[in-house]
């Protein structure tokens, strides 16, 4: 079962938005997403899409703020980890990291 988000503490996942959520045919949402990827498998581009339109929104919210403060934002970790994350990561970068995982290291940032 496919897992966006979850929460725990030191007993346990406590909640998680999963399969349960993606694929629900009801209306009402009972998971941590609060309805944001509720039935998102049964709409055209799935939970991928609602996944791009979450990151998306993120960054520009983020983007929103800094500007308010003043401030300037850093996106290239950001690029880099959405890529990884909905799967539009280079195959040089893929095999790395499948060559990391198989030697049960785990990367602080994709390359």
């Amino acid at each position: 079962m496919a897992t966006i988000m979850s929460w725990g503490d030191n007993y346990g996942t406590r909640g998680r938005c999963d399969a349960k959520c993606h694929g629900a045919k009801q209306s009402k949402c009972v998971c941590m997403c609060g309805g944001r990827f509720h039935g998102s498998a049964n709409k055209p581009g799935g939970v991928e899409q609602a996944v791009r339109d979450y990151w998306d929104e993120a960054i520009d919210e983020a983007q929103q703020r800094a500007n308010e403060e003043g401030l300037e934002l850093e996106t290239e970790k950001w690029a880099k980890n959405r890529e990884r994350i909905l799967g539009q990561a280079s195959l040089r970068a893929k095999s790395v990291n499948t060559e990391i995982a198989l030697q049960q290291r785990l990367p602080l940032e994709v390359s």
